[in-house]
């Protein structure tokens, strides 16, 4: 991945590397593993959010007979 990469280049890392992530890698520790010197200070972004049933269920429903509201 991109911090292996930036891990072979030899650098310091600190002044050489900005990275910001999304929650792709944010909480997932195994992603930085024997990289965490590489990504060290990185800014990563988790949302929050509550799992809603009614919306998934009209998510489930949803056909292209019955959903009239798609444009496409």
């Amino acid at each position: 991945g991109v911090l292996a990469a930036a891990k072979r280049i030899k650098t310091d890392y600190r002044y050489r590397f900005h990275w910001i992530a999304s929650d792709g890698w944010g909480q997932q520790i195994h992603l930085t593993h024997d990289l965490e010197e590489v990504a060290l200070g990185a800014i990563t972004l988790e949302l929050a959010s509550t799992p809603l049933k009614e919306f998934d269920q009209y998510m489930a429903g949803l056909t292209p007979e019955t959903n009239l509201r798609n444009p496409w």
